[in-house]
């Protein structure tokens, strides 16, 4: 959710062996952003491992507009929770699609994201995605406020691999096998279950940071520039 700043970066290379696929959530309204995300993606991004998901529509779901999710009180803000809410049933679906895919992992971007390649981010990435192992989320990127906290783990070139607390933003991240059933299993089953859960945790990036990163043996990482700024564990 949200563009890249300053202090992202996503990069995958098209020799990178270490992630099976990879999924661009678009909305079919904005076929300029996909046609735009591919000319991006163009010499970055394999061909045979990039694929389009469409965007769930959240004003198009059953229940929206109407009580006890939707009041006079909500208003204006209508249109908010149905773009958030369709974007975690979006990454929902990214998510089944690549469990049913059988894919080892799966980096889910927005198609406002900007794929970087350079030599020494994807020496970077390939050496941190080596290393993983067990249960993990694999940033690349996130939104500057607030800043994790965190520890580097090490620095290669003009990138660093930190182990964070979460993160904010959903535009470029890497999910693993060992993960997709417990993700699953805790977002909504059904799209009309989608209000209640949106009412409890407000966005799905929320609830990646404050309840994914909880979870009994995971661990998140952050693949970073080296001059930005994550907020060292004391």
């Amino acid at each position: 959710m949200g563009k890249l700043s300053s202090s992202s970066v996503s990069v995958i290379c098209a020799y990178e062996d270490l992630i099976d696929g990879v999924i661009c959530i678009n909305m079919d309204v904005a076929a300029h952003r996909w046609k735009g995300y591919c000319a991006r993606a163009e010499g970055v991004i394999a061909p045979e491992k990039l694929h389009r998901l469409e965007a769930v529509k959240g004003a198009q779901l059953p229940g929206y507009g109407e009580k006890p999710w939707f009041t006079k009180r909500t208003g204006e803000r209508n249109g908010y929770w149905a773009n958030v809410t369709g974007c975690m049933l979006s990454h929902r679906n990214a998510i089944r699609l690549a469990q049913e895919k059988g894919w080892r992992n799966v980096l889910i971007m927005e198609d406002d994201a900007v794929p970087e390649l350079t030599t020494e981010g994807c020496q970077a990435l390939r050496r941190a995605l080596m290393e993983m192992r067990g249960k993990w989320m694999f940033y690349l990127g996130y939104t500057e406020l607030p800043r994790p906290w965190g520890s580097m783990l090490w620095q290669q070139g003009g990138y660093s691999l930190w182990q964070i607390d979460g993160a904010l933003a959903t535009h470029a991240y890497i999910v693993p096998q060992s993960l997709y059933a417990d993700i699953l299993a805790s977002l909504p089953q059904q799209d009309d279950q989608a209000w209640s859960w949106m009412a409890h945790h407000r966005a799905i990036d929320n609830w990646y940071r404050n309840e994914v990163s909880n979870w009994r043996g995971v661990r998140i990482y952050a693949l970073m520039p080296v001059d930005c700024k994550i907020k060292c564990n004391r």
